[in-house]
């Protein structure tokens, strides 16, 4: 199996269920993973994933969203990414940094 992935894509949303960080923008790190199919028929864009715009659909979609749980963010940009782009699967990965008090991150994974 063959991926087109963009790893480590900067995102901000507000997100948390503590009142100090809905009131701030968070930082999450994304790791969009889409599978492919090669070798494609045409040298054309229209034969695969345009993974800029898949990019720029995920940094525009973040800043317009407030979510309480990580979970929830993640299962919607999965969904929205699938039902934008005609995806049969996507496999992503959410960081988001000082989560906790350990000054370290969470992540959490998820392939619909």
């Amino acid at each position: 199996m063959s991926y087109i992935t963009i790893p480590n894509l900067i995102c901000f949303t507000k997100i948390g269920t503590k009142s100090f960080e809905q009131s701030k923008i968070s930082k999450l790190i994304v790791d969009i993973k889409i599978p492919i199919v090669l070798p494609i028929k045409d040298d054309k864009i229209d034969n695969t994933v345009d993974y800029e715009a898949v990019a720029n659909f995920a940094l525009s979609w973040s800043k317009s969203k407030s979510y309480n749980l990580l979970e929830t963010y993640i299962y919607e940009l999965a969904t929205e990414l699938k039902k934008s782009f005609k995806l049969d699967s996507v496999i992503i990965k959410v960081q988001k940094t000082y989560a906790i008090n350990l000054q370290s991150h969470v992540e959490i994974d998820i392939t619909i």
